[in-house]
């Protein structure tokens, strides 16, 4: 059998192939090194070189692995892999790791990093790390309780105010349902049961 990249049946195959080696990045800036071309700017190789300058090594598959922006303020959250959470509030100029670095893991779909489309409300619901949430746009960080490798992603009712209901998707394991106290939780404490 011939396989053409034109071929229907194996395009989400190739773009995932694609999207998985980490030469992917290299092939599309060499075909597209300028972004005057594209319209597109790396904005997270700096926080990347940044973070590793620190001696901070970032585990497999590296770099960042997750975006949200808070729609009400415009502020950019950027997950770095199994490192931590950053927050820009100048759409990627700076970068200044929130959470104390209690949140960690990395993103595995797109709803990972779960923005309340009202307010300054965030949900981090990661793979292979901690997992958190805000209710007062980051200024302070709730843990949510442990489950085995936890989330790939989730979604939170947030027409309630204190967001007790979160809906997750364990990795490889169905879809979950959290209640949370978040009120009545102290920082760093892990909240909610299953």
């Amino acid at each position: 059998m011939n396989i053409t990249l034109l071929d229907r049946r194996f395009v989400p195959t190739v773009l995932v192939i694609l999207a998985l080696c980490p030469w992917t990045t290299q092939i599309c800036n060499a075909a597209d090194n300028s972004s005057e071309v594209t319209g597109w700017e790396n904005i997270s190789d700096l926080l990347v070189t940044a973070v590793t300058k620190t001696g901070i090594p970032i585990p497999w598959p590296g770099n960042t692995a997750g975006v949200a922006v808070d729609r009400t303020t415009g502020t950019l959250y950027v997950d770095v892999c199994n490192v931590g959470l950053w927050q820009s509030p100048d759409h990627g100029q700076t970068f200044r790791q929130v959470a104390e670095g209690q949140i960690s893991g990395r993103c595995e779909f797109g709803y990972a990093l779960n923005c309340d489309p009202a307010s300054s409300r965030m949900a981090c619901l990661l793979l292979d790390g901690k997992c958190g949430m805000t209710l007062n746009g980051g200024r302070t960080w709730k843990l949510l309780a442990p489950m085995g490798r936890n989330w790939e992603y989730g979604a939170v009712d947030w027409s309630d105010p204190q967001a007790r209901a979160i809906f997750a998707d364990r990795h490889e394991s169905g879809v979950w349902r959290m209640t949370t106290n978040l009120a009545g939780a102290l920082p760093g404490t892990a909240v909610g049961s299953h």
